[in-house]
Parts: structure tokens; sequence; C-alpha cells
């Protein structure tokens, strides 16, 4: 979810982006990361996105990204939810100022809850989706531009293969698929896109109480912290996704001692919190493992 304010955790109030990024200049505010949910009793966390960027690198201004558990008595929680109930099998992640690229494909995050009862048995394979855009991206007899879309697995599968496939990002254009994937090797985070890239590296998947966390084998670093990068799987994620490779009885068994291959797709990227640093998963369809 976007938010037009968040909390500021140096100047101690709900501010916009843009004032965010004024106030980072004149160094008022630390990190990109020192920010909450600007919610009643809630303490989620929150990305400045791009605000440590210099403007002249930017391919977008900065914006909010929350990237942490609301707490359950949360007003802006509580307001989000209808919106996402309300959401059609045609929304995606991409606006209408992303242009169409004949010779690319589009990222297709589409929840489970959206798929017709077949798509699961293809998760894999290339889908067609109408292309939102500007009256531009109309063909000659007026019907909508179809661009073809693929979903992570099949990112993941094309990315292994080294197939020459180009990417269409949102609000950043085209890519190679080497480029959009990014491999955990001891990075400083500060150095890392504040846009959607796919993390990937060894990691494990172990269970708790609440759910899944998974950890990855090699580290990153922000300032003095230097460990191995981790992200959550809630359990209620879980028990409400019709993937079959993430029904609980599948987990628990990959919740073992061997390492599989981890990618995880995220809008931004890893933040510190504590002695830790997170990803945040934004919902099941952003995960791939391979064993």
């Amino acid at each position: 979810m976007k938010l037009e304010k968040a909390y500021s955790l140096d100047i101690k109030k709900n501010i916009a982006a843009s004032e965010a990024d004024t106030k980072y200049v004149r160094g008022e505010v630390s990190s990109k990361f020192a920010f909450t949910c600007p919610g009643k009793n809630c303490d989620a966390q929150v990305t400045c996105a791009n605000l440590d960027r210099p403007k002249n690198k930017r391919k977008r201004d900065p914006y909010y990204k929350i990237v942490g558990e609301h707490s359950k008595s949360c007003d802006i929680h509580e307001d989000i939810e209808p919106t996402k109930k309300r959401k059609t099998v045609r929304e995606d992640i991409y606006s209408d100022s992303d242009e169409y690229y004949d010779h690319a494909v589009r990222l297709d995050v589409r929840p489970p809850s959206s798929k017709r009862p077949d798509d699961e048995a293809s998760q894999g394979e290339d889908i067609d989706l109408e292309v939102k855009g500007k009256p531009s991206t109309t063909d000659e007899g007026g019907k909508r531009k179809i661009q073809p879309s693929r979903r992570l697995s099949s990112l993941v599968s094309a990315f292994r293969n080294n197939e020459p496939l180009t990417l269409q990002v949102p609000d950043e254009g085209t890519m190679s698929i080497q480029d959009f994937f990014v491999e955990i090797d001891g990075q400083d985070i500060e150095s890392l896109e504040d846009s959607y890239r796919v993390y990937y590296g060894k990691g494990w998947i172990n269970k708790n109480e609440k759910g899944y966390s998974v950890r990855f084998n090699n580290s990153l670093k922000y300032n003095e912290l230097v460990v191995r990068p981790s992200f959550f799987i809630p359990l209620a994620l879980v028990e409400a996704s019709s993937y079959r490779k993430f029904q609980l009885s599948t987990l628990d068994k990959l919740a073992n001692k061997i390492p599989k291959d981890i990618y995880i797709l995220c809008e931004t990227g890893p933040r510190p919190h504590g002695d830790y640093i997170n990803f945040w998963l934004d919902g099941l369809e952003y995960m791939e493992y391979q064993l």
C-alpha cells in the first residue's frame, strides 16, 4: 500500500514524502528507513523509497511503502482491507504511465484469489494481459493492446535457463532479466535499488508458531550491521492461499536443514530492523523456491 503520509521517527510527526525529501537534504531526517505507519497505536515499518537517491538518478520521486505488520487496532489497516477485497482480475502493479513495449514482458503478481480454477496448474506458463495506458497504447482498430506477462515462477525458470528475456519494470522502463535478478552477496543495502527486483540465494525455511521464517545463507550489511537477511511467511497467508506448493503440509516438509534456492520479488529492497535485515513479503505470489 502507498501512503500519503508516514510518521517520522526523527521529527516525531506525520509528513508527506515530498516533505521528507526536503528534510532529508537538510539533515532533519536521517534515513529512508526512519518511518512508521501513521495509524494510531501502530508501529509498522515504512520505507521512504528513493529518499537517499540523488535527484538526477531517480526514476521516480520518493514515496512511502509499508514493509511491516500493522497492529490489530491500526485504523489505516482497517481502511485498506476493503480496498484489497475489491481488487479485480485485471488489476496489476503497472500504472497508466507505463508505456507499451512489444518486445518486453510484464510481471504478473495477481493474488491466487483472482485466478481462474485452472490457473494454479499453469502457474509457470506465459499469459497475456490487456495493457493499461494512454490512448496511444491502442492499435489501429481501437482495441487495447495485449502484452505478455509472466509469473515469478516462470521468470525464475527463464533466469535459470539464461533466456534472453526483456522485462518491463513498473515506473522504470525495460531491462534484461539478468539485471532484474540480484544475488544476495554481501552488498550494502543502501546500494540496492528502490524498485522491483528479485533477490535470490541459498536459504532455509524454518517453522514457528506464527508461520515460517526464511533465512538466506549469504549476508547483507547496513552500517556496522552484517547479518544474513530473512523474511517471514505468516501462517494466515499460507492458510488462505490456493497455491499447492505453499500448502501447510508442503512447507512443513520443507522446514528442514536442507538449503533451497529462494527467490523473493520486492518493490523496495531489504531494510534494517534492530539486529536484523529483513525483506517484506507482499504475498505468496512474490516468492518462489527451487529444491
